[in-house]
């Protein structure tokens, strides 16, 4: 999977064609999923040690949309959701808002369904 994924499942969740070139939103999307990527990278790792996998050190700053996704793909509607939220910004606040707090959700319920164990310290 690729970071285009992201933006292209991104697109129709903010009422954008997903087939059309657009150059702003392309620069805007790489600019933005770094962050998305760096606020779900604990997550990640939780997820993949609870599996024996290892996760990414840090995720690059620098991106293009051809690049891999570094994070598991079960990660991919939720970074789609935090992406539109954030490239609506100020345009359409009560579009931006909802599609934030279902992120927010769906992060949650992955971060809930990861496995853990309890040791004796």
């Amino acid at each position: 999977m690729r970071y285009r994924d992201v933006y292209k499942t991104a697109l129709p969740l903010m009422g954008e064609d997903s087939e059309a070139e657009n150059n702003v939103l392309e620069l805007d999307a790489e600019e933005l999923l770094p962050m998305i990527v760096y606020s779900l990278l604990p997550v990640d790792r939780l997820k993949k040690q609870s599996v024996g996998e290892t996760s990414i050190s840090s995720p690059s700053l620098l991106i293009s949309l051809d690049d891999f996704w570094p994070l598991d793909d079960c990660f991919l509607p939720c970074a789609a959701h935090y992406l539109a939220a954030y490239m609506l910004g100020a345009g359409d606040t009560d579009l931006s808002n909802l599609l934030y707090v279902r992120a927010e959700a769906m992060k949650r319920i992955i971060s809930d369904g990861i496995p853990f164990t309890v040791e004796k310290i």
